[in-house]
């Protein structure tokens, strides 16, 4: 279940920046989905938390008010730095292609990132490594 929300939520997500207007709503509405579901997987173990929160923070900031709407997610900074503690994952969020480089995208990677743990100094930001890519 966690697989096919994360292919069909990124998904929607790039399809966003060239989707017809006319369906807009229809694209940011799977997306906002996906990202519901991921969250209610989450109740269950990290993986599906941390993807929820890649997916999320990848969303432009109209979309994440939706989904926080929607979902009633209240800040959840604290429990970010958790999740980033407890992840220690080389699987790859986002791969939509074999000509995709899965080392940007593994998701301990892309969790540290968005958390502000960082890699390290020479480290690419997390907006430099958008999914928009």
């Amino acid at each position: 279940m966690v697989t096919y929300l994360l292919f069909v939520g990124f998904n929607a997500l790039k399809m966003l920046t060239t989707a017809d207007p006319k369906d807009h709503d229809a694209v940011l509405s799977t997306a906002v989905l996906c990202a519901k579901g991921l969250r209610d997987q989450s109740r269950f173990y990290y993986i599906a938390e941390a993807i929820f929160m890649v997916l999320r923070d990848s969303m432009d900031p109209s979309a994440a008010h939706l989904l926080k709407d929607f979902a009633h997610i209240e800040d959840e900074e604290e429990r970010k730095q958790l999740v980033a503690k407890q992840v220690q994952s080389v699987y790859p969020v986002n791969i939509i292609s074999i000509a995709d480089d899965p080392e940007k995208q593994r998701l301990s990677r892309l969790v540290e990132a968005y958390t502000g743990l960082g890699l390290d100094s020479g480290a690419e930001s997390a907006s430099e490594r958008s999914f928009a890519e």
